[in-house]
């Protein structure tokens, strides 16, 4: 880790751009992604000097010297895309389960479980891991672009891989220490809620109940626009949309299905509440702005995309530039994509 005074260096850096102390081609290496970010979206993440000084009294001991170029970095270069197909959710190599497979598959993973034992091997419930990060699944809920609870998604539960829950107690630890915490929106995702998505994409209706979800399109044209895709890193369990939030936890009102709330884009205020720090965007914005190097947003909201970025990556996680909600964990390529329910924890 990094002393936290180093926070002081930083804004000395920022406006001088001279490497002082941490690591060793740091500035090299912000330069290099920097090009690589424009020649992606065209615009650089760039730190202002008046975020730095608004931040400058938090005491960010893990993150030290190292978070603010080197969260600029990951947030700008990050560009983690499936296949060749460059879909905004990863697309993976089709799988054929067919035969004796395929039933067996259907007859594990097909009923809903009823307890944590009766999930796959490998996979846990984050709350037996790390019951301090806060979940807000909205897919269990009204509170998504869809405006209904998802199938597959029979309890608002953050289910994943061991390894990835595991990781995430590592990214919590950090962030407590810093009065800081992490809140997930999305965990494992069932198959069947993939192609729940897609229906509902294609079902003819215009969707003006969510349309503050998508305000630029219409919903016809979110999966030709490779907003939404076919099959996700989330269907492996290592994939996580969340954000941070400051501790103590403010309460945000509840979420009311009857309010007309703003839409993504617009101010923090205006949108569905949520506890989060402000992004620049809500989650599940279907939007350029939710780029993780979004020119669009300002100071501060850059600052606190970078802060995220830069507490997962550390712990292993790689962000998806075109949502700077979504992290990934180690590769999740050919690992195979999962459709059992989630169900109440048993207690």
């Amino acid at each position: 880790g990094h002393h936290p005074r180093q926070i002081v260096e930083i804004a000395e850096m920022a406006a001088n751009g001279r490497q002082r102390g941490g690591d060793d081609g740091l500035v090299e290496r912000t330069q290099k992604h920097r090009q690589h970010d424009a020649e992606h979206d065209g615009a650089h993440f760039r730190m202002r000097e008046h975020a730095i000084r608004l931040y400058s009294g938090l005491r960010f001991g893990f993150f030290g010297f190292w978070t603010h170029w080197n969260a600029l970095d990951a947030a700008c270069a990050t560009a983690w895309q499936w296949g060749k197909t460059q879909m905004w959710y990863e697309s993976f190599p089709m799988r054929n389960h067919t035969g004796p497979f395929a039933i067996a598959l259907i007859m594990a993973f097909g009923a809903p479980a009823v307890a944590r034992d009766t999930l796959p091997t490998g996979f846990v419930y984050l709350r037996d891991v790390e019951p301090s990060i806060v979940q807000d699944m909205r897919y269990a809920t009204r509170d998504n672009f869809v405006g209904r609870p998802l199938p597959g998604y029979d309890a608002g539960e953050c289910v994943l891989r061991r390894e990835v829950a595991q990781a995430l107690k590592l990214v919590q630890a950090d962030l407590v220490r810093e009065n800081m915490s992490l809140k997930v929106y999305d965990c494992y995702r069932p198959s069947r809620a993939v192609t729940a998505f897609m229906r509902w994409a294609n079902d003819g209706a215009r969707g003006e109940a969510t349309k503050r979800f998508f305000p630029a399109l219409e919903k016809r044209t979110l999966f030709g626009l490779h907003y939404i895709a076919s099959q996700s890193a989330h269907s492996t369990g290592t994939a996580i949309d969340l954000t941070l939030i400051k501790l103590p936890e403010t309460q945000s009102s509840p979420y009311d299905p009857a309010a007309r709330y703003g839409t993504c884009t617009g101010p923090a205020a205006a949108r569905a509440p949520d506890s989060s720090l402000d992004m620049g965007t809500g989650f599940d914005c279907f939007d350029p702005k939710s780029h993780t190097s979004s020119g669009a947003i300002d100071a501060d909201q850059k600052f606190s995309r970078a802060l995220l970025v830069a507490a997962m990556r550390v712990h292993g996680f790689k962000n998806y530039f075109r949502e700077w909600w979504h992290f990934t964990y180690g590769n999740a390529r050919g690992m195979p994509m999962y459709d059992f329910a989630i169900a109440p924890r048993s207690n």
